[in-house]
């Protein structure tokens, strides 16, 4: 996933849930996704 490079944005860590740009740990929705899945299921 290089697209975020395309917009050269500052690394906010007050905003994690920025979906230009990602944090390291949620890369992509899989992550989440997965586990508000299992934990609301």
């Amino acid at each position: 996933m290089t697209h975020a490079n395309a917009r050269p944005q500052p690394r906010t860590p007050a905003a994690p849930h920025d979906p230009a740009r990602p944090a390291p740990r949620q890369m992509g929705h899989f992550p989440p996704i997965k586990r508000l899945n299992m934990g609301a299921n």
